[in-house]
């Protein structure tokens, strides 16, 4: 059996640190997270091999892939982090997710739990309904917006596309900032396929526990952000609180400790104004909260 096949040997410990079994709308995705030097071991090598081999044979997964990273200490302490090899098929998965198709590369973040996140999000759209509608450029077809939608730890550009689909017209920019380069490199192609060709798409990669000083000091009308379980850098909560970018930030959190934290760190610029909360990981401690922020005056 692929049981027996892929058994690791007694002595074997410390080489994978996560097993990552992603689905999308048509294909699975395996990701192996290991520890550096681990992973040219002669025991992981075979237990990699090994279960390659019977995920290719197996009919109902024909469309699988099998993808390999390595990763140190993260602060992050993502399941998938950037970088890695190919090991079985192609380097990323359809999913989709407030009604549109995206391809997500293998080491991108993408939401678990599609079905309830999207409760989530429509549970926000009302939100956002009242505060952009008021905009000066929302819905003129004979002119170009000069709104802004920044979106921090885009990944793929996810979130922004989904806003973006729901207000056509109302921006003219969408800037987006994430640390996994081929999410970036994947993003414009993203909103292409949604549709989406009206605002200039200007998507880059940053290292946000360490970003340009200058990252957040042009105005924005919305700022969207989803940070990882570790919540937001230092760095970004300082560059909110001395720039204060948008009027309105919609901050989306997997981690209620980490978003409750950065909340009253950005107290001084912004008020809670609404939240709700989703089940997206059932029997378990997880949460996956949205909240909406206004920026004092």
């Amino acid at each position: 059996s692929a049981t027996d096949a892929i058994a690791a040997p007694p002595e074997a410990s410390g080489v994978l640190k996560y097993i990552t079994i992603r689905s999308g709308s048509d294909a699975l995705m395996v990701v192996l997270t290991v520890h550096g030097p681990a992973r040219e071991t002669p025991a992981y090598l075979e237990f990699r091999t090994a279960l390659s081999a019977a995920l290719a044979a197996a009919a109902n997964l024909a469309d699988v892939r099998v993808v390999e990273t390595a990763t140190e200490a993260i602060e992050a302490e993502v399941s998938n982090p950037p970088g890695g090899q190919v090991v079985l098929g192609a380097d990323s998965f359809p999913a989709s997710l407030g009604g549109l198709e995206f391809d997500v590369p293998y080491d991108a973040f993408f939401q678990p739990n599609p079905v309830a996140f999207d409760g989530l999000l429509n549970a926000t759209r009302p939100w956002l309904e009242a505060e952009l509608n008021g905009g000066a450029s929302a819905g003129a077809e004979d002119s170009v917006s000069s709104e802004v939608l920044i979106d921090l730890y885009s990944g793929a550009g996810v979130l922004s596309a989904i806003i973006a689909s729901w207000f056509p017209g109302v921006f003219g920019r969408i800037r987006g900032y994430e640390s996994t380069a081929s999410a970036v490199e994947r993003a414009p192609a993203n909103f292409a396929a949604a549709g989406i060709t009206g605002p200039e798409i200007d998507f880059h990669t940053v290292d946000l526990l360490q970003p340009p000083e200058d990252f957040l000091n042009a105005a924005a009308r919305l700022i969207v952000l989803a940070p990882p379980r570790a919540g937001l850098s230092p760095a970004v909560r300082a560059a909110l609180l001395q720039h204060r970018p948008a009027p309105v930030l919609l901050y989306i959190s997997c981690n209620p400790s980490s978003q409750l934290r950065d909340l009253e760190e950005l107290a001084p610029a912004y008020t809670v104004e609404r939240g709700v909360l989703a089940d997206c990981f059932p029997h378990t401690p997880h949460l996956e909260q949205a909240v909406l922020l206004r920026r004092r005056d």
